[in-house]
């Protein structure tokens, strides 16, 4: 048989199945699939101040302000940062 056929077909079913450029899952290579959804802003927010509460200084309270001023937990934040004495 002819190597330039032979050549020729196995790029006709890489190029059919997906196999030239293309990783076994679909996507492009070096991607990792498909990305997942981003979580909703307040739920980071959330996280952040669950982290200055646990951290229980005025430094973590003002950072967390520093970073979400206008943040729905941001009140909470500042009447906490308040009752700490030092």
């Amino acid at each position: 048989m002819n190597l330039r056929l032979i050549a020729g077909v196995a790029l006709l079913i890489l190029a059919t199945t997906g196999g030239i450029g293309m990783a076994q899952s679909g996507n492009p290579p070096g991607t990792g699939g498909p990305m997942a959804p981003a979580r909703p802003g307040h739920v980071a927010e959330l996280e952040e101040l669950q982290a200055a509460r646990a951290k229980g200084t005025r430094e973590a309270y003002d950072l967390f302000l520093a970073r979400h001023p206008t943040s729905r937990y941001a009140a909470e934040a500042r009447t906490e940062r308040a009752k700490i004495t030092r």
